[in-house]
């Protein structure tokens, strides 16, 4: 068994990030997180990983999950291979246990970044980036990238996105920020500044310390507000659906005096939360209510804590043409059945009422509340009717929907026709992701 151990620990340095390297070819090259590890690994040296996944060792079969596991998209390929390769029920199991966490880190978990590049120009980056994120990045403007810009080399390698946005932001001048629509590259860094802290795919930001002290004329009754305002970043891949409750472990000053709160006391004094799916928001707030000390120090020295947000972990994207003629004609996709019960106009508008129904037993519907949010209708030349005066009844079963559909204003030579195509982007379950963050060294005032 040591001889086994010593060989598959030469397996993991081979699968070390490393090897997930693409080779050189022109003038600016990068590294995505999907290049094929198993090309560059022999059929013997992947006989050693299978020993070793079912090793009678725990650990060993522990460690040859966990480094397959950190190999993200690019393990997809290799789990493939090695799954034809053998009939152990415990490598099996655990390489199918493997793609699983992998393909739930791709849904919820930090995006891990790799370019290695030389003479690049930004927009090579950032495309490089948006890959590897599986998320838009868009310009503001949309012409940013038209401009003159230096070329420069970039060598990262499995950095959580947040991190390598911030080097890449670092060395040209382009950043992330936030516009109408969302997320957005342009030359403004405009996300809120202070002590970051990268958590998972989240970025935490203690924006400012404030201090308010309020007494009473009549009766000399005193109230102070103290707290740390922060800012929470969700990438832009990320679905939120809601904002869940904070913890708070730990605070003190640099005195050691406890900051926490009283029993009772609430920890959140504000905090956006979203009640439906807004896809092109990703920002929330909050200020965390701290205790004052009667001999406060010079700084906070510490403070721990965490929140939790819930995640869609999937969606279904239903398309229907010809809503007139689907009227009380159930059309059945992915375990779903969608029914059109009726589409008449009203006015200058249409009033749609349709329902959705899954089996009892599908427990992947359980977010059903959110679904009229990814609901798009438009007539059969593409113009988008606006969804006003909407409603919604949740079963046990489903949903029913009932909504007024109003026509954009009609542009010239182009009539508006009746509402034509469905498009639908239905979400799935939610998974509660947990954000821990802290911070250190914060001015009292």
């Amino acid at each position: 068994m040591i001889r086994l151990y010593m060989r598959f620990c030469g397996i993991l340095s081979l699968l070390g990030p490393t090897c997930l390297a693409a080779p050189t070819t022109g003038p600016a090259t990068q590294t995505a997180g999907a290049a094929a590890p198993e090309s560059s690994i022999s059929v013997e040296q992947k006989r050693q990983l299978l020993a070793a996944l079912s090793s009678d060792q725990w650990s060993v079969r522990e460690a040859a999950t966990r480094r397959i596991i950190a190999m993200g998209e690019g393990a997809r390929p290799l789990i493939a291979e090695l799954l034809k390769m053998t009939d152990d029920a415990e490598a099996k199991a655990r390489l199918k246990l493997a793609l699983e966490q992998i393909g739930e880190a791709r849904i919820s978990g930090p995006s891990l970044i790799s370019i290695h590049m030389k003479g690049a120009s930004p927009r090579e980056a950032f495309a490089a980036v948006a890959r590897q994120c599986y998320a838009k990045l868009p310009t503001s403007p949309q012409d940013l990238f038209h401009q003159q810009w230096p070329s420069f080399n970039i060598d990262i390698d499995r950095k959580p996105f947040w991190e390598a946005i911030g080097a890449l932001s670092a060395q040209t001048g382009v950043h992330l920020g936030t516009s109408d629509e969302g997320f957005a590259l342009m030359r403004d860094d405009n996300l809120r500044s202070g002590q970051r802290f990268v958590s998972g795919a989240f970025l935490v930001v203690a924006n400012e310390v404030n201090h308010e002290r309020r007494i009473a004329v009549a009766d000399g009754s005193s109230y102070a507000n103290f707290g740390v305002k922060i800012f929470i970043y969700a990438e832009p891949k990320l679905r939120v659906l809601a904002a869940d409750e904070l913890e708070l472990v730990e605070a003190a000053d640099n005195r050691g005096t406890s900051l926490l709160p009283d029993a009772g006391f609430s920890l959140v004094r504000f905090m956006d939360k979203p009640t439906a799916i807004d896809f092109s928001r990703h920002t929330w707030r909050c200020t965390i209510n701290l205790k004052y000390p009667d001999r406060p120090g010079s700084a906070i020295a510490h403070v721990r804590g965490s929140t939790s947000f819930v995640v869609q972990g999937g969606s279904l994207r239903v398309d229907l043409r010809g809503l007139a003629s689907l009227r009380q004609k159930p059309q059945k996709t992915g375990g779903l059945t969608i029914l059109i019960k009726e589409l008449k106009q009203n006015g200058g508008a249409y009033e749609l009422k349709m329902s959705v129904r899954h089996d009892l037993l599908d427990s992947r519907w359980s977010d059903m509340n959110t679904a009229i949010d990814g609901l798009k209708i438009t007539d059969a030349a593409g113009h988008v009717y606006s969804k006003r005066e909407s409603s919604w009844l949740l079963t046990p079963l489903g949903i029913d929907i009932t909504t007024t559909l109003a026509p954009p204003a009609p542009l010239p030579d182009t009539p508006v026709g009746e509402p034509f195509e469905l498009s639908w982007e239905i979400p799935m379950a939610g998974k509660q992701v947990r954000v821990p963050f802290e911070f250190s060294n914060l001015p009292i005032p």
